[in-house]
C-alpha cells in the first residue's frame, strides 16, 4: 500500500495514511469493500483480535449509514499493523438558521455563518485551510453503552463552493484510546488535523 494516496469520495479529496480505507457510507458496496480488506489482513496480524476488529468495523459502518453519511473512514492496519481506536466520517449538513447573505456574495457569507457556528460550538473556531475556510471544535465524549471508555470527537465544517449554505462535516471519533486529553488521543487528533489539511474540493462537484 502506498504511503500516500488520494481518496476520491463525494466532490472532495483526501490524502490518507497507509492502512485508512475509505468506504462509501451509501451502498451496501461499502460492507463488500471492508469484508475484502479484512480478509486480506493477516490473521497473525490481529489474532485474536480480527473478530473483534471485524465486529467493529461493521457496527461502525451501520451506524454511519443510519446517520446518513456520504463516506466512512477507518484504518485497518497502520504503518506497523496494530489496530488504531479511531474513525471519521463526511457528512452533507443543509444549514437553516444562518444570517442573510445581504448581497455579499457565497464567500463573504460562509465567512459570516462559520463565525456563528464557530461561536456556537465546543473549542470552536474558524480557520483559514488550503481548500478555504474550515470551523474546527472538539468534546470530550462520555462513555455511554457498551463502551466504558470516554473518547474525543473533532468535528471539520466546511462551506462548499459557491453554496455558503451547504456544509460538508468530517467528524472524527476516538475511543478507548487512554484519556481524551492523553498522549495518544492527541496524537490521533494531531492525524486528522493533518488530513484535513489535504481536503480539496473537485471542480463541478455534485453531492
Amino acid at each position: 500500500m502506498p504511503s500516500l494516496r488520494p481518496a476520491l469520495a463525494s466532490g472532495y479529496t483526501l490524502i490518507l495514511p497507509p492502512g485508512w480505507l475509505r468506504l462509501d457510507a451509501r451502498s451496501e458496496d461499502g460492507t463488500g469493500e471492508l469484508d475484502r480488506v479484512l480478509a486480506s489482513v493477516p490473521r497473525d496480524s490481529y489474532s485474536p483480535l480480527v473478530s473483534q476488529v471485524r465486529k467493529q468495523a461493521h457496527a461502525v459502518l451501520d451506524r454511519a449509514r443510519i446517520a446518513g453519511a456520504l463516506d466512512l473512514y477507518l484504518p485497518l492496519g497502520g504503518r506497523h499493523r496494530t489496530a488504531v481506536p479511531a474513525s471519521f466520517l463526511v457528512s452533507m449538513v443543509q444549514l437553516q438558521d444562518t444570517p442573510p447573505d445581504g448581497g455579499e456574495g457565497p464567500e463573504a457569507t460562509s465567512t459570516k455563518i462559520a463565525a456563528m457556528l464557530a461561536s456556537r460550538m465546543p473549542q470552536g473556531a474558524v480557520r483559514e485551510m488550503p481548500a478555504g475556510i474550515a470551523v474546527r471544535s472538539r468534546r470530550v465524549i462520555a462513555a455511554e453503552g457498551e463502551s466504558s471508555w470516554a473518547g474525543t470527537r473533532v468535528d471539520y465544517h466546511w462551506p462548499m463552493p459557491s453554496q455558503p449554505r451547504k456544509w460538508a462535516l468530517a467528524s472524527f471519533t476516538t475511543i478507548g484510546a487512554g484519556r481524551p486529553d492523553g498522549d495518544v488521543a492527541e496524537l490521533l487528533v494531531g492525524l486528522f488535523d493533518a488530513i484535513m489539511l489535504t481536503w480539496r474540493w473537485q471542480p463541478g462537484l455534485v453531492i
